[in-house]
């Protein structure tokens, strides 16, 4: 199972590779490839070879979602920790961020 593992991880990461995945700024190849090899090998996902490309490819899809929303929190927590951004609440409720006045300086 760790040598299918191996060789399904690598072939979805070369397609995505080719088809421009990681040239978002929040995905991070390696990381990608390492969480996804570690999802298939402690699946089952082995188990049923008709479901096989659907289900692999929906676990590299919801990763690569996975990862992007932890890079996104990141970032934004780090640029409030700078300072740069502020959270607020919309009109709805729901959180917003707004440039403050120090970041809208450090971006001139």
């Amino acid at each position: 199972m760790i040598e299918e593992a191996k060789q399904l991880t690598n072939a979805i990461h070369t397609s995505l590779k080719d088809d421009g995945h990681f040239e978002n700024n929040f995905i991070d190849e390696s990381k990608f490839k390492a969480r996804l090899y570690k999802l298939f090998v402690n699946s089952n996902i082995f188990d049923d070879i008709e479901t096989l490309p659907d289900t692999a490819l929906e676990v590299a899809f919801n990763l690569s979602k996975e990862i992007v929303r932890e890079n996104v929190d990141t970032t934004l927590s780090e640029l409030i920790d700078k300072g740069m951004i502020t959270e607020v609440a919309t009109e709805t409720g729901e959180i917003g961020y707004v440039l403050t006045e120090e970041g809208t300086l450090k971006l001139k």
